[in-house]
């Protein structure tokens, strides 16, 4: 949902987390369970805060975007 917010590929985003695209994958999927640190990475590297998080959460859930 992040990803798709920020309009990045999961290249983009593999690139920017320094994690492997497969690996980002396997996330979005549910295959591979994340870390704190990687959410603190996420959090730190798109600037996010716990209000735009709940802005993004909302938006997709207001136009019910599929993630």
């Amino acid at each position: 949902m992040i990803r798709k917010f920020y309009q990045k590929s999961q290249q983009e985003m593999a690139e920017l987390l320094g994690v492997s695209r497969q690996f980002i994958s396997y996330v979005e999927r549910g295959e591979r369970p994340i870390s704190k640190e990687f959410v603190a990475k996420l959090d730190d590297r798109l600037d996010l805060t716990p209000a735009k998080k709940a802005l993004i959460y909302k938006i997709f859930d207001k136009f019910q975007i599929a993630i």
